[in-house]
């Protein structure tokens, strides 16, 4: 829970009393405005974490100021514009994230103590060989967790659990009752009898969908009618042909909602390893990837170079798509490049928001690909968008040097 809120207003300041074992303010907020310019300092009683932010009449967080952890002196350096130490002062322009100015009855909240309960620990049974590749929240309120086979590191499972890490279901693989009408984008055998049997596409890996083996951690996004999107690993064929990196669809239950498991095509080239990120549009109609490398080994540069692009495509594209933002395989810092783009997410106005690695920042972008504003944040990989209040969650992730992302 938030232990300790204060708003300050433009021109007012409003105060709200802690308890004495919670983190207060020594020196209460306040806003100076000059010309374009307001000045936000405030201090603070003893280490704790801050977050800085402008909101609008509703409460809407329009402009994310700071947040981040202060300590003593340099002990704790928090991210940028924060500084070490206990006393703070940073300016805001008058801009909400898209660089748009504000208007009407904003407010500069700074919040105190705010922090993360411990609540459980799921799926950590003794013995347990499998690992979690991606998690997401359904429309139906259930966790869906992919998990690959810890050994292996191919086998995987698909399964559904309530709020409290209780098992419901398992989506792959599919339920043997499920119609079959239901199945008609996986391969199968029907038997003289009449029964129909799975097709095991990797004897090896007991595999029963196409091209899925060694799934990686991935978003795995989940649209309000239930489909899920999967990407699967890039591999060579038996006859040395290089199969395209796709995204994979089933629903729910386990079926395929579409003719064939095997979506669009996810970027321009077939010879891509490493991570895919996906993020779907607000009406559902289009799909983003980001996050492809150029396949390493093979007699190809080991270096693993970085597609730097984000790609848009629609759910029946057959075709590889070109980029959408940015230049493929080169890096880049103004607004129609990146530099390791990553995770991604849109909100309900249909704005992209790409984590820029390479750049320290969280770039947006409107519906047609144009530059709309920025996030400065340290090292963002992951990125979600809560599209009912406008609230920006961002995971940062420090990639060991000398390591490809």
């Amino acid at each position: 829970m938030m232990r300790h809120v204060l708003t300050a207003l433009l021109y007012t300041v409003l105060t709200v009393a802690a308890a004495a074992a919670e983190p207060t303010f020594t020196a209460k907020p306040t806003a100076r405005k000059a010309g374009d310019t307001v000045t936000i300092a405030f201090a603070v009683s003893t280490p704790t974490d801050v977050e800085v932010a402008v909101v609008d009449a509703n409460g809407a967080v329009v402009r994310h100021l700071a947040a981040g952890a202060l300590g003593e002196g340099d002990k704790i350096a928090p991210p940028q514009p924060l500084k070490p130490g206990l006393s703070q002062e940073l300016a805001w322009d008058g801009k909400d994230d898209l660089g748009k100015p504000v208007d009407g009855a904003a407010k500069v909240r700074v919040r105190l103590g705010t922090q993360a309960k411990f609540g459980k620990v799921l799926f950590a049974e003794p013995g347990l060989g499998w690992s979690p590749r991606a998690a997401r929240v359904g429309p139906d309120g259930l966790l869906y967790v992919l998990s690959e086979h810890a050994q292996t590191k191919s086998t995987f499972l698909l399964q559904a659990y309530s709020r409290d890490g209780k098992y419901v279901k398992t989506i792959m693989p599919y339920p043997a009752d499920l119609p079959a009408d239901r199945l008609k984008g996986l391969p199968r055998v029907k038997l003289a009898d009449g029964r129909w049997l799975p097709a095991i596409g990797m004897s090896a890996f007991r595999d029963l969908y196409p091209e899925s083996t060694g799934l990686r951690p991935q978003s795995m996004p989940i649209t309000s009618k239930g489909r899920i999107l999967l990407v699967n690993p890039t591999r060579t064929h038996n006859s040395g042909q290089r199969l395209a990196q796709h995204v994979l669809i089933v629903d729910t239950d386990g079926g395929t909602p579409t003719e064939s498991y095997l979506g669009p095509i996810t970027n321009a080239e077939r010879r891509v390893a490493g991570l895919c990120w996906l993020a779907v549009s607000p009406d559902e109609k289009l799909i983003y990837s980001a996050g492809q490398q150029k396949e390493s080994g093979y007699g190809e540069d080991l270096s693993t170079p970085v597609q730097h692009v984000v790609y848009r495509f629609g759910w029946d594209d057959k075709d590889a798509p070109k980029p959408f933002i940015g230049e493929l395989y080169k890096a880049g810092a103004d607004e129609t490049h990146f530099n390791q783009p990553r995770g991604l997410d849109t909100d309900a106005e249909g704005r992209l928001y790409v984590c820029d690695y390479g750049n320290n920042r969280v770039a947006i972008f409107d519906r047609e690909g144009k530059w709309a504003g920025k996030i400065a944040i340290d090292a963002p990989d992951q990125v979600a968008v809560d599209r009912k209040t406008g609230a920006v969650y961002v995971l940062t992730y420090k990639i060991p040097a000398g390591v490809n992302p």
